[in-house]
């Protein structure tokens, strides 16, 4: 943390911990101050002391929301402070392999929570010396192929709204899915009949099994059947999940997924019932309120028409509730919420959409993270939770194909 004198102090994680437990704390005082003030406006109407308890009540809500921005950002580090461990590791391994490796860094000024930097460390080196080993030829292989004698590594960092992205991509011979299905007919894991039916994505995930590797010899670096597993079980137990994709001759591309532990978003509230869920307004691309004129219509084909398009329409009450996904929850529908989507747009229904608001996000507890939809939580003005959606999540509850026509 930068210090008053432009310098540089170290400051205790458990004391940020405790400064973020306590801004959470506050705002639920500040909350019980603003139903009270509200409340008394209400009852005694514009009294000036009224007006001045009600002034008193918002100054400490916008002061409380700064606090928590500030506290919350202290905490991040760059992902800088990650990559810039694996130059020499890099370099010794491809060296001790007799391979020639570029290393390429994008996204190193990303900012995350230092615990999720150090949580990545272990993982991140599976994903890396898989690629060294398995993925990148060596130069005469390269050569023969029509390949820069050199391969290339790239480590790329980014933020999509409230996950971390980290990937690890690699210009090599990718995985050889034949090999995969022989060996895993060898361990036992499956008949020659299965293995052959399998397709490719399914073959890919084969290669997380524990103890798997292709290798029939043990090395320094691989063989063990230690390494994509390992890394998997450890991304699983921080919330995230690990994906492998390859492609023949071209190279492979590893990608972790992280929820961020404490990040700051813009955020869309909506009600569902008696529940308020917070949207990433990165996200939003529109709030339409159908009217009663053109309501919802329920049942397994909910649609509505959007500049021009028909987009799906589920309720988020039966997302969230594990209800039929494509229940659009008939007239009942107030609101929709138009969310953007690589496969194109969509869009929730919804009871209320509240405001549109910066929050504090933090990570969920191990039973809450297995729900689908769910990125993370916050603190309502009230003092209560507000779970935080993951779009994404959401729409591959829908049928594939069925966001917009």
């Amino acid at each position: 943390m930068r210090s008053r004198d432009g310098g540089f102090v170290r400051i205790d994680g458990a004391h940020l911990d405790r400064l973020l437990h306590l801004t959470s704390e506050l705002a639920g005082t500040r909350a019980a101050l603003a139903a009270v003030a509200h409340a008394a406006r209400r009852r005694h109407g514009h009294r000036k002391q009224v007006n001045a308890l009600v002034e008193a009540a918002e100054e400490l809500g916008r002061l409380c929301d700064e606090l928590q921005t500030r506290v919350s950002r202290a905490r991040l580090v760059a992902v800088a402070s990650l990559f810039g461990r694996f130059a020499r590791l890099v370099e010794d391994l491809s060296r001790s392999m007799g391979k020639r490796v570029v290393l390429e860094l994008a996204g190193e000024h990303t900012e995350v929570d230092k615990r999720t930097i150090d949580e990545l460390a272990e993982p991140l080196v599976h994903l890396v010396r898989n690629a060294l080993d398995h993925g990148i030829e060596t130069p005469e292989v390269r050569r023969r192929a029509g390949k820069p004698e050199a391969g290339r590594l790239a480590l790329v960092a980014r933020r999509e709204g409230t996950r971390l992205v980290v990937e690890v991509e690699d210009d090599g011979a990718g995985v050889d899915l034949e090999r995969v299905r022989q060996k895993a007919v060898a361990l036992g894991l499956l008949g020659a009949a299965e293995a052959a039916a399998l397709d490719d994505h399914a073959t890919l995930e084969l290669v997380f099994h524990p103890g798997f590797s292709t290798r029939d010899t043990v090395g320094d670096v691989s063989g063990r059947g230690v390494g994509l597993d390992a890394a998997r079980d450890r991304v699983a137990a921080l919330g995230g999940r690990v994906e492998l994709r390859s492609a023949a001759g071209r190279g492979c591309l590893g990608r972790i997924v992280l929820p961020l532990t404490t990040v700051v978003v813009d955020a869309l509230l909506v009600r569902v019932g008696d529940e308020s869920y917070a949207l990433p307004l990165e996200h939003v691309e529109e709030v339409l309120c159908p009217g009663p004129c053109a309501p919802v219509a329920a049942g397994t084909e909910a649609r509505f028409a959007w500049r021009g398009r028909s987009l799906a329409v589920a309720s988020l009450a039966a997302l969230v509730g594990g209800g039929a996904a494509r229940d659009a929850g008939g007239a009942e529908a107030r609101y929709l919420v138009v969310l953007a989507h690589e496969d194109g747009p969509w869009a929730i229904a919804v009871d209320a959409v509240l405001e549109r608001r910066k929050i504090v996000l933090r990570a969920l507890g191990r039973r809450l993270r297995r729900l689908p939809g769910l990125v993370g939580a916050t603190t309502s003005d009230e003092g209560g939770v507000v779970l935080a959606l993951d779009t994404a999540s959401l729409r591959a509850l829908l049928a594939p194909g069925e966001v917009g026509r």
